[in-house]
């Protein structure tokens, strides 16, 4: 006697896309077949319906549920309508929102981060006047900045310390990993420049939400080492004022940071 086949999640899927008969070619369609999956799918489903390409776009098109395709609120489709991201339809997001959650990853501030790193951007060098397209103004950056902030805890230091997110006050990006620090004297900020130190812009220092991304990539408060480091790293020939000018200099700075 033959066994009856074992009625498997892979089959259970398969089942449930025959009984369309024909091929989802209607939004109408496909909304059928997602009202016919489970809403809280177990593991072993969640992978069988990964590679699925039944996932509806933004653009119109069916797309796999586990591909580069992403959830998102409104506010973050509106703060990433440039950026070339593929979100899921808003009203497939609405309609089936339990079943969709399961199934597609949310676009927060640890997946710009990681997403972000993907697209290889210069690390440093990078004038304010030719920003990269994703970052489009300064201002956006800070709005972009703030949207990390609120998913912060998330977020992988080690990923975000490389991102070219840092203002500095000549007018550059930078990564955290670049010799740049928080300092509130601007007199000192130009004194030490000469030695190859950069700052963060101290309009951007004062901003809460910043100072805070800024501090988990890595950006510290400069200290006595952060000099005397700078002076191991920079010969005096390099330095742009004489060598008494420039001994002169340093120990005024170095009096005046507490250690």
């Amino acid at each position: 006697m033959i066994a009856a086949p074992v009625f498997t999640e892979k089959i259970a899927f398969a089942f449930v896309v025959s009984v369309l008969k024909t091929p989802i070619n209607s939004v109408e369609k496909l909304w059928l077949l997602y009202s016919e999956l489970p809403v809280n799918p177990t593991d072993e489903q969640r992978r069988l319906f990964a590679d699925v390409t039944l996932c509806l776009g933004n653009d119109g098109k069916l797309w796999p549920f586990s591909g580069d395709i992403w959830r998102a609120s409104e506010q973050t489709r509106s703060l990433l309508t440039n950026s070339g991201l593929l979100f899921v339809s808003l009203e497939a997001q609405k309609l089936y929102a339990r079943l969709l959650e399961n199934l597609v990853v949310e676009m927060k501030g640890a997946e710009l981060v990681e997403w972000l790193a993907k697209l290889k951007l210069p690390d440093a060098g990078i004038s304010s006047s030719a920003l990269p397209a994703i970052f489009e103004s300064l201002d956006h950056l800070t709005d972009l900045i703030r949207f990390i902030d609120d998913d912060l805890q998330r977020t992988n230091r080690d990923v975000l310390k490389k991102l070219p997110i840092i203002y500095t006050e000549d007018g550059f990006l930078c990564t955290a990993e670049s010799s740049v620090y928080f300092h509130n004297d601007a007199a000192e900020r130009s004194d030490l420049q000469t030695l190859g130190l950069q700052f963060v812009h101290p309009d951007w220092a004062a901003k809460e939400e910043i100072r805070e991304v800024y501090g988990r990539a890595g950006v510290n408060n400069l200290a006595p080492h952060h000099v005397i480091q700078a002076l191991k790293d920079r010969s005096l020939a390099q330095a742009e004022l004489s060598q008494p000018e420039l001994i002169q200099q340093l120990l005024k700075i170095l009096v005046s940071i507490s250690f």
